[in-house]
């Protein structure tokens, strides 16, 4: 009678020796408990002793004989059985191990991220200091971009200015306006504060006169750009003209009175130098 008989991973010797003798096929080895295998051995034992001694004494019938076969095999069912059962609480206890083995690694590991996570956020600038920091640049940067100014020759009362024998810069000492305080009126200079393009224009005032002009230069570091220029004998005469200019920072922009030539202002300004930022660049 050949029997298989599946056990579960690790092979208990004494059993598989008996099997072997009861001619069971063992296909792969197994576990079980102590106790259980001492109980399952002595059925097995003694249904194999009535069985041996029934066909040595040829006294038990062919029923007996059936019927102890019958009982033999019910032995070997009730064995695979409990070889399962054992098997799979086994398998279960070896995965309750295992799971409870990569929570208890998974724990620290969820308490270093969260530490992580910590530090990084310590490290972290506060994003309203840097807010503040940033507008604070910027209203600094928009301080920069307002730059204009107008000014005209005098700051009261009436007359002329030259005429020289030589080119001369001309001071606009009234400051009818001055954002960002780029042009001074002490000396007469506009100073770029900003890289960028700025216009500027001369609006000069005479009286006629037979050998004195009403001229003068827009200048740019110590260069003649552009000219304004009038000549009458007689009479009021008035000139103007403007540039846009491409400035470095501190580049310097101011009047030059041509040589031989006069200007007149009054109260009502009607000689004046102005100029603004259109953009940087």
């Amino acid at each position: 009678m050949n029997v298989n008989v599946f056990l579960c991973k690790v092979s208990c010797v004494t059993c598989c020796q008996f099997l072997a003798k009861s001619k069971v096929e063992v296909l792969s080895p197994g576990c079980w408990d102590k106790s259980n295998h001492l109980l399952v051995t002595d059925q097995l034992l003694t249904s194999r002793t009535l069985f041996k001694a029934a066909l040595t004494s040829r006294t038990i019938s062919l029923t007996d004989t059936d019927q102890l076969l019958r009982e033999e095999m019910e032995t070997f069912l009730s064995f695979l059985l409990l070889i399962c059962s054992v098997s799979a609480t086994q398998l279960n206890t070896e995965s309750d191990s295992e799971i409870m083995g990569l929570l208890l690694q998974t724990e620290p590991k969820g308490e270093e991220t969260a530490k992580t996570l910590n530090n990084q956020q310590s490290d972290t600038p506060d994003i309203h200091a840097v807010l503040k920091y940033e507008i604070r640049d910027l209203q600094r940067e928009n301080e920069v971009k307002k730059v204009a100014f107008s000014a005209s020759l005098l700051t009261s009362g009436s007359g002329h200015t030259g005429p020289f024998n030589t080119e001369t810069p001309v001071v606009f000492r009234h400051a009818l306006t001055n954002i960002g305080k780029a042009y001074n009126p002490d000396t007469g200079f506009f100073s770029a504060p900003v890289r960028g393009v700025y216009h500027f224009e001369i609006h000069i005032h005479g009286l006629g006169h037979e050998t004195h002009p009403s001229s003068a230069y827009l200048v740019r570091n110590g260069q003649n750009v552009v000219l304004a220029y009038e000549h009458q004998s007689s009479g009021h005469v008035k000139s103007s003209n403007g540039v846009t200019l491409l400035l470095e920072v501190g580049d310097i922009v101011f009047v030059r009175l041509s040589r031989n030539s006069r200007i007149f202002d009054n109260v009502n300004h009607n000689t004046v130098f102005s100029g603004h930022l259109v953009f940087t660049m």
